[in-house]
């Protein structure tokens, strides 16, 4: 690379208001085509609500899982059923009668 090209590359980097927009794509869950990873894709990751509901009924068949287990899966005593009521009644009084 010459001299005057690294120049010219150490000004564009240097410039404050300077944009760099990546692209990225990625391949559509249910049929692999190419998605760009926008917020106007409106069904990212997929590539159309048709592949979204491809892919929506295989979990509903439960065809998909989640390979991990539950993590520190603990038994609920009574007790402990009604201390978190409690504590959800307490946080969300729109399910608490009014008096």
């Amino acid at each position: 690379m010459s001299i005057e090209r690294m120049k010219h590359l150490a000004l564009f980097y240097n410039q404050p208001n300077r944009k760099i927009i990546m692209t990225l794509k990625v391949s559509c869950p249910n049929c692999t085509k190419t998605v760009i990873w926008k917020t106007t894709s409106e069904f990212r990751p997929f590539c159309s609500k048709r592949c979204q509901l491809i892919d929506l009924g295989e979990w509903a068949e439960e065809n998909h899982k989640i390979s991990q287990p539950v993590q520190g899966a603990t038994a609920l005593t009574e007790e402990m059923l009604d201390a978190m009521e409690d504590e959800f009644l307490m946080n969300n009084s729109f399910f608490v009668e009014p008096e």
